[in-house]
């Protein structure tokens, strides 16, 4: 689906987070109660971004079966098993071969695609973008900050 965005409240409240300066994923916050409100990252071709449901209104079709299970690797063992669903599983991006795989599924490749129409109010990047420079919180890779 695509990253338009045609309503937004809040917006001084709100504050984009980069795990790391050299981090590909850009997070926004609330700053009131730290929920995350959604994710962008560079595959994303400024197209879709990651949401959770819970935490806003989403008028896009949601119904959509899974396509892959990403980024497992950050995956602690304390949370549980790995989700068993019917998608496969990809536990990095690190390697060429992963990403060509993981846009070897279709449903993958037709959601990532670059917008092909123009956009129906802003895309999370250009939210991002009007809410100025990330918050680089330098957080050391691969440390468990919970342990």
């Amino acid at each position: 689906m695509r990253s338009d965005i045609t309503d937004v409240k809040g917006r001084d409240k709100m504050v984009v987070v980069k795990l790391r300066e050299d981090g590909a994923v850009r997070r926004v916050y609330c700053t009131n109660c730290y929920s995350i409100l959604g994710h962008v990252h560079a595959l994303f071709n400024n197209n879709v971004f990651g949401s959770f449901v819970e935490h806003c209104v989403n008028s896009g079709d949601l119904t959509a079966p899974l396509s892959a299970i990403l980024f497992m690797n950050d995956y602690p063992e304390s949370i549980g098993p790995i989700p068993v669903e019917n998608a496969p599983v990809f536990h990095s991006l690190r390697f060429p071969q992963e990403v060509d795989r993981l846009f070897s599924i279709a449903a993958v490749a037709n959601s990532f695609k670059p917008p092909t129409e123009p956009t129906k109010g802003i895309t999370m990047g250009a939210l991002m973008e009007s809410l100025g420079p990330p918050l680089v919180l330098n957080l050391e890779k691969g440390k468990d900050l919970l342990s």
